[in-house]
This record gives C-alpha cells, sequence and structure tokens, in this order.
C-alpha cells in the first residue's frame, strides 16, 4: 500500500514514509545527516535532534541506493512519539544552527 502523504509542513508523521526514499528525497526533507557510515553495501545515515535519534540504512538497488530500514529513538529517558522526533527533525533541517555552515577550505 502506499504511504500516506506527507503533512503539508513537508514532515513525514511515520518512518514507514521514508522507506524506499532515494538519498536525494532524504537530503531535501532532513538535510545532511548528524553521521554517515558503510556498513558492508548498506549505507547507513544517523540524524539527531531534540532528545530523538533517527536511524536510517540504505541499500543499493537497480535503481540506485533506497531506504530499507528506518528506526525513530528517543535519545534520552523522556518518552517521545515517532511523529514528534520527526517534526524536531525537519525542523532542524529548515532552520539549521549557525555552527552548521558550511566551511569553505582554501579561501
Amino acid at each position: 500500500a502506499p504511504a500516506a502523504p506527507a503533512p503539508r509542513d513537508g514532515a513525514p508523521r511515520s518512518t514507514s514514509q521514508l522507506m524506499g526514499a532515494a538519498p536525494a528525497r532524504l537530503l531535501a526533507t532532513l538535510g545532511e545527516p548528524t553521521l554517515r557510515r558503510e556498513e558492508g553495501g548498506a549505507s547507513v545515515w544517523l540524524y539527531a535532534a531534540g532528545g530523538c535519534h533517527l536511524d536510517i540504512v540504505l541499500y543499493p538497488t537497480p535503481s540506485g541506493p533506497r531506504v530499507a530500514h528506518v528506526q525513530a529513538r528517543a535519545g534520552g529517558i523522556a518518552q517521545r512519539s515517532e511523529a514528534s522526533c520527526l517534526r524536531d527533525l525537519t525542523a532542524q533541517r529548515r532552520t539549521p544552527p549557525p555552527s552548521a555552515a558550511p566551511v569553505e577550505l582554501g579561501a
């Protein structure tokens, strides 16, 4: 079954809406991950904001890397819903902290 459409602000309401997504869609929705690592043939992206962590695993497919696993979890002792974690992560994407400004090397 197709995933429900994302809310008007562009934030997905559940991790299932990210399944099958290409890297470009993740970057457009969530921005650059906090951490990227290669694990076997998979690429693992970690996002963190507001006490939430989002783990995304992309596997190669004939049409390029696609999201095969997504897990949202609280980063501390507070209980957080998946929707509130995704909202925090997408809000962070729209308003990155000043320290996240790109640094040009050799300028």
